[in-house]
Formats: structure tokens, C-alpha cells, sequence
């Protein structure tokens, strides 16, 4: 077998296993672009388009982008993860207000200190990406991926 047929093989493995690193690391990925879009389409809107203060338009973002996040994580990255719903809406509610006191903090941080706002929106959402995927798998969802059953 050549060495492509063997890396695409293996490539084909992971993404056929549900419970794999790289395969939960992709699509939470993804996931975390279409929150990125979502607070950046709300912030902006709310800001350019309805005339909100960029403090207050982008803490309505981060709720609407964590709420879909959440609800999109679960189903297609971590769905048959330990707990019930209501016990992992806890975890991450927990969790994500950490997260999310920290960006705005330093959002707010940013753009006092004369950052553009929308700059400010991609620099905060890259440096917490990683540290949320290890929260989420480990803590919040338990590790596990689509292809185990549990409670749901």
C-alpha cells in the first residue's frame, strides 16, 4: 500500500470515529467559525445598523453565539455525552460565563484603549478557542463523542 493510500486511510479512520481528537477538534472548529460569524454579524448589526454602543451590542452577540454553540456542540460533536441536558447547559452556562467575562474584559480593555472593535472581535475569539475545546470535551461534555449511547 502506498503512502498516501495509508495516510488517507488513516485520515479516514479518524473521521469515522466518533470519539477522535482530531475529528471532535475539526468540527468544533467549524462550530466555533459559525459563532465567530454569529458574534460578528450581531455585533455589528446591532452596532452599525440599530446604533447600540459596541459594549452593549456584543454581550447580546456572545449570549446568541453561546446559546447556538451549546445547542450545535451537543448535537453533532458530543451527543451521546455524559449527563443529562440540563446538567451540561449548567457546565457550560458555568463555564462559558468564565470565558466570557474574561473577552469582555478585555474587549472593553481594547477598544477604551482605542482598538477597533471589530479587531478587537477576532483577537479575543482566537486566543480562547483552544482552552475552550478542552473545557468542553473534558469538563462539559465528558470526553466522548457522537457514537456512544447515553443520556440525552
Amino acid at each position: 500500500m502506498s503512502v498516501l493510500r495509508r495516510a488517507h486511510a488513516r485520515v479516514s479512520d479518524a473521521a469515522a470515529d466518533p470519539d477522535s481528537v482530531s475529528r471532535q477538534f475539526f468540527l468544533v472548529t467549524v462550530l466555533g467559525g459559525l459563532s465567530l460569524v454569529i458574534t460578528w454579524v450581531v455585533t455589528v448589526v446591532l452596532t452599525e445598523a440599530v446604533g447600540l454602543d459596541e459594549r452593549i451590542s456584543y454581550p447580546i452577540a456572545l449570549v446568541t453565539s453561546s446559546t447556538v454553540n451549546f445547542f450545535t456542540v451537543r448535537t453533532w460533536v458530543f451527543t451521546s455525552s455524559d449527563g443529562t441536558l440540563l446538567r451540561q447547559a449548567a457546565k457550560f452556562g458555568v463555564s462559558i460565563v468564565g470565558f466570557r467575562i474574561a473577552e469582555l474584559a478585555v474587549f472593553t480593555a481594547a477598544v477604551s484603549a482605542g482598538a477597533h472593535y471589530q479587531v478587537a472581535l477576532v483577537v479575543i475569539s482566537v486566543a480562547s478557542y483552544f482552552a475552550k475545546f478542552l473545557v468542553a470535551k473534558f469538563v462539559v461534555f465528558g470526553g466522548r463523542g457522537r457514537g456512544r449511547e447515553g443520556s440525552a
